[in-house]
């Protein structure tokens, strides 16, 4: 015999969370006094704001105080550097052949194991510092 379960029953309701920006304003605000003064904070806005919205996200951290953000690929470092916010960005999840769409503004992470990446004389060439 099957149970009908109703339509309130939390393992057949999506789950969501709902974020209010002042919280991520407050909360990098925060976590800016623990810092030293020379130590820079950046803001994690990976996955669409782990689901509250990059640029929302961004604009919330940075009026926290942030200076850098991150995003885990290169479209997203795109985006935020076309929403042409006062931060640094870095990129960290990337194939080689793909540092040609990084624009010269997002510091690319490149990870090395002894060996050349195509993307290092496009870093060079910037004036950017090789991951």
């Amino acid at each position: 015999m099957t149970i009908p379960i109703p339509a309130e029953d939390p393992r057949h309701v999506p789950n969501r969370a709902v974020i209010d920006p002042s919280a991520i304003t407050q909360n990098t605000r925060a976590l800016g006094t623990l810092l030293e003064e020379q130590t820079a904070l950046m803001a994690v806005v990976k996955a669409d704001g782990y689901g509250h919205g990059m640029l929302t996200a961004a604009r919330a951290a940075l009026e926290g105080g942030a200076t850098w953000l991150g995003v885990a690929h290169p479209a997203s470092a795109l985006a935020l550097a076309r929403a042409d916010l006062d931060a640094q960005i870095l990129t960290w999840l990337y194939e080689p052949h793909t540092a040609r769409i990084v624009p010269p503004e997002v510091l690319a992470l490149r990870r090395r194991r002894g060996r050349r990446l195509p993307g290092d004389a496009a870093a060079r060439r910037r004036g950017r510092p090789r991951g």
